[in-house]
């Protein structure tokens, strides 16, 4: 940094600058602003959103809606990548974050969300590396399930994975189209769920004034909650959240259920509920039971076994790991009793899962999730 030599002339100098740096922050006060990466898409995203979900697109640089008022105090929860959520009070006055136009002094009681991004998390990166490397492997094993684990990625590699190209591999061309297209179709439904934001390179803060993407200075905070004190690396923060305590919007998804989509595994609706929500689920389809030469709907057969005390072939619902399943059939309805991902999955006998039975087909679940009104 250059010494400033104590002259009329440089202490005018130096005023100037002062100044200028002060107009800057009242622009940005008054101006969405957008990192270098995101500054064309941003110019496209004028049309106000309709719902309160938050969009899927972090380079629109909109304040969230208006209903969603942050907290007076430093309150904050964490979403952390390992699926915890941690919940306490920033013992700061500020996040600094680097920009194109110099460092800023964000006050935490205006900010509303901030996600890191990947240029902080280097084992996130490598991870992504990796896997479309193994795209183009030798074996079929690693290949498959390199594709498999990008597209379970869903939205969040909507924008990165677009940068990787096929590296002379004719195999690894192959996948990454399947799986660019797989992950634009994802990203499309899981914009109704409102948290899933693509991975960008640069940490993006949202504020109840502007947006801004940079360089988060702070590394790692200081929580501070009722069972005490704890130290939160930046690279292990999947989502920081501050528009807790409000109503949250209905969430409302449409998906596939394959023929082999059996319980206990099941799949993961990319749906997060909470204690309290209430699900609803119609579904229709058909799956083949080859075997027997049959077939069903979801409310399943009285004559093919049970799984867990239901009929083989019935469309279930669970939350999180839990093995607390829930009939859906055709219709149902419940009030979740924990908070989780919503899996669907269908009943099956043990022994009818392995031993060379086929199954073809699908049901297709229309889901709504209406939450609960959120308390602080």
């Amino acid at each position: 940094m250059i010494e400033i030599v104590a002259t009329t002339y440089q202490r005018n100098q130096s005023m100037f600058v002062r100044f200028a740096f002060s107009l800057l922050l009242l622009s940005l006060l008054a101006n969405p602003l957008v990192g270098q990466d995101e500054a064309e898409t941003a110019k496209e995203s004028t049309k106000p959103e309709s719902s309160e979900v938050e969009s899927n697109k972090p380079e629109s640089s909109k304040p969230e809606s208006s209903n969603s008022v942050s907290p007076d105090n430093n309150s904050i929860r964490l979403h952390m990548w390992d699926g915890l959520i941690l919940g306490g009070e920033l013992p700061l006055d500020a996040i600094d974050m680097e920009t194109e136009f110099g460092t800023l002094r964000i006050p935490i009681n205006k900010i509303q969300k901030f996600y890191p991004g990947l240029d902080g998390m280097p084992s996130m990166q490598q991870k992504i590396e990796n896997l479309v490397e193994g795209l183009g492997d030798k074996n079929f094993d690693v290949r498959e399930k390199s594709h498999n684990e990008l597209v379970a990625m869903g939205g969040l590699l909507s924008k990165e994975i677009q940068r990787f190209e096929d590296g002379g591999s004719a195999e690894r061309k192959k996948h990454l189209t399947e799986i660019k297209a797989k992950i634009e179709e994802i990203s499309t439904d899981e914009s109704e769920n409102g948290d899933i934001r693509p991975l960008i390179r640069g940490d993006f803060v949202q504020t109840s004034s502007f947006a801004v993407v940079g360089k988060i200075i702070q590394r790692e905070f200081r929580l501070k909650s009722q069972f005490g004190e704890m130290v939160v690396q930046l690279a292990d923060i999947k989502m920081g959240d501050r528009t807790f305590g409000l109503a949250a919007a209905d969430i409302r998804k449409t998906t596939d259920i394959e023929a082999t989509t059996f319980f206990p595994t099941g799949m993961s609706t990319k749906i997060r509920v909470n204690r309290g929500d209430k699900v609803i689920i119609t579904a229709s389809g058909n799956v083949q039971w080859t075997n027997w030469n049959s077939s069903c709907g979801p409310d399943g057969l009285t004559d093919k076994g049970q799984f867990k005390g239901f009929n083989g072939g019935l469309l279930l619902a669970r939350i999180g790991d839990k093995e607390d399943y829930v009939k859906i059939g055709s219709k149902g309805e419940f009030i979740a009793k924990s908070s989780g991902e919503l899996f669907l999955g269908i009943a099956l006998a043990d022994n009818f899962r392995e031993g060379g039975y086929t199954w073809t087909g699908k049901y297709t679940a229309k889901i709504l999730v209406k939450p609960q009104t959120a308390t602080k």
